[in-house]
């Protein structure tokens, strides 16, 4: 008498599969990404302040691009000229960091004392030109816009392409995972 075979599907294998090549695509999204901020800042020193973060949980995935001062300033500019669609500016003007002699956003200097910088620094001023407009010292920087428009092309098309083309893919080889046993 011959033996019965039994079609199963092999869902273990499918899924851990599945994640592989996520947590694939994830990465090669994060580098995407990354690349896109990094090409459009304008400064060295902006593209030096930045950071790539990956994370894998057992149901999630998390990258990021982090943009520390510089990277910041590059992309939102300074001065009077910075973009103030910024969606931090509100907690950087409320912060010790900030130079409350500032009533708009020209840079002006400091009354005299000590101060904590951006960068986290301790510094000392005179007071010489506290409160006075200093912007032909500290020349404003325009924004690069880097971060803004790297995030909408990226949340906008990017991610809902590339993930399309890979769940098709994958579907496409479902076959695979059907065995007789």
């Amino acid at each position: 008498m011959a033996q019965r075979k039994t079609l199963r599907f092999n869902a273990e294998r499918c899924f851990s599969d599945l994640k592989t090549k996520i947590m694939q695509t994830a990465d090669d999204l994060l580098n995407e990404y990354y690349a896109e901020i990094y090409n459009k800042l304008n400064t060295i020193q902006g593209k030096r302040d930045l950071e790539k973060l990956a994370e894998n949980q057992e149901m999630y995935l998390k990258r990021k691009v982090i943009g520390y001062a510089n990277a910041i300033m590059d992309s939102y500019g300074t001065g009077s000229q910075m973009d103030t669609s910024n969606p931090f500016l509100s907690e950087y003007k409320n912060s010790d960091i900030w130079n409350d002699l500032r009533t708009g956003n020209a840079i002006v200097g400091r009354s005299k004392g000590r101060y904590k910088n951006i960068y986290g620094s301790i510094r000392y001023s005179t007071g010489s030109m506290a409160g006075k407009n200093i912007e032909n010292r500290i020349k404003p920087r325009s924004p690069s816009y880097a971060f803004q428009h790297a995030q909408l092309w990226f949340t906008r098309e990017r991610i809902n392409k590339v993930l399309n083309i890979v769940i098709r893919e994958f579907i496409k080889g479902i076959y695979k995972y059907f065995e007789f046993r």
